[in-house]
């Protein structure tokens, strides 16, 4: 499967965005271009990171290798996948509870229980999944517990919080308190977990080493989104201000964050937002891809937010080469 390319030559999903190749064959693309690879080191030199053919022809393989780059008749051209990894994004298929992609802050909001999924059996039918069980929860934190660097946290129901909080120490980590999420304006229900739907609850875990982890909400509040109530498809989604409130409350600088369960990767935009690449895993192709095409909207909305320097450099810089 295809979502296991990255545990290998290309581990590190920090370095992707900065992948000067990679950016190279963008910034050919959004000319209009299908460059070669003298083309593509002509790009890089302009871009300020001269390598010789032979290199570039070897970063060109290994880019297509994992589905970042593809060489048409006419030349070379960066995937959907390769575009949201340079812009900063690295999406990918696959099952949380099988495996979690390596990342220094992970944020999960995977589905909730029977309980509050029967309450909502119309909507759940919109967005296109299931609930979990306790075992299932249980399995993806311990998975989290070995990938997470730093901070692991988990957006679920109070049913499920107990399933996900032994996970995260069953992986030889310390779990917090559940700390509440509460949204100002959910309309009341008396389906599912009744009135208490107007919560959900984050189980934050972080290595037993760390003994300093400063002063964290003990509780956080929302307002659904407008745009989102109309939109059936995007039901279930959190709240852009919330996910970027999290992503500022847990990750250092520098840090890559881990959208699990991606959904349509609001943690990943809220990530971009506040100036950390993200690695994101979504089980649904649709969906993956989806998210892509976002981050690609979003970069072009904010072509020079948090890029690494030498991506700052003009495009129209690029040299075309034979």
């Amino acid at each position: 499967m295809r979502a296991r390319f990255g545990r290998d030559r290309l581990a590190r999903m920090k370095d992707l965005p900065a992948n000067s190749t990679l950016r190279a064959l963008c910034a050919l693309s959004r000319l209009g271009q299908k460059p070669g690879a003298p083309a593509v080191s002509i790009a890089r030199g302009a871009l300020g990171d001269p390598a010789s053919e032979s290199t570039v022809r070897r970063q060109l393989k290994e880019l297509a290798r994992i589905g970042l780059a593809k060489r048409g008749p006419t030349g070379w051209a960066p995937s959907l996948m390769g575009r949201a990894a340079a812009a900063g994004a690295f999406v990918r298929e696959g099952s949380a509870t099988e495996w979690i992609p390596k990342c220094d802050l992970g944020i999960v909001d995977a589905p909730y229980s029977a309980t509050v999924h029967g309450g909502q059996s119309e909507v759940r039918k919109e967005i296109g999944y299931d609930h979990w069980t306790p075992d299932q929860a249980a399995a993806c934190a311990k998975l989290m517990g070995a990938a997470v660097s730093g901070w692991a946290l988990s957006l679920t129901c109070h049913r499920l919080g107990p399933a996900w909080a032994a996970g995260f120490e069953a992986a030889g980590r310390y779990v917090f308190a559940p700390i509440p999420v509460v949204c100002l304006n959910a309309p009341p229900r008396m389906s599912g977990d009744g009135p208490a739907s107007a919560a959900v609850w984050l189980i934050a875990s972080r290595p037993r080493q760390v003994t300093r982890c400063g002063s964290l909400p003990g509780y956080y509040t929302y307002r659904r989104q407008r745009a989102e109530e109309g939109r059936p498809d995007m039901r279930g989604v959190k709240d852009l201000d919330l996910m970027r409130r999290l992503v500022r409350d847990y990750a250092a600088p520098g840090d890559l964050v881990g959208d699990i369960c991606a959904g349509w990767g609001q943690t990943t935009i809220a990530a971009l937002a506040e100036g950390h690449y993200s690695t994101a895993l979504e089980f649904d192709p649709g969906r993956a891809a989806g998210i892509r095409r976002r981050v690609n909207d979003w970069r072009a909305a904010n072509p020079l937010a948090h890029l690494p320097a030498k991506s700052h450099q003009r495009v129209d810089r690029v040299m075309i080469g034979s």
